[in-house]
């Protein structure tokens, strides 16, 4: 019986562990905003509250800029 597994590796690097975090959050206020209950209103702003407390990184901005100019360039 063959066994099936799933292997989970941690990115080393924190520009990429953070930009996987902002695409598992944008999926989850995406997601929250299939339904129009009050529940999944609140899961979307916390979403929403989340992405923004992420991107308000001076740091991040800079990073996020130079990968997007560099995918754009790409294009």
């Amino acid at each position: 019986m063959p066994h099936n597994r799933s292997v989970y590796e941690q990115p080393l690097s924190e520009r990429i562990r953070t930009f996987l975090r902002l695409e598992h959050l944008f999926a989850k206020a995406q997601h929250a905003l299939t339904s129009i209950d009050p529940w999944s209103s609140r899961a979307t702003l916390e979403a929403v509250i989340d992405i923004m407390a992420v991107i308000s990184r001076a740091d991040l901005k800079k990073e996020m800029i130079k990968e997007l100019e560099r995918h754009a360039a790409t294009l």
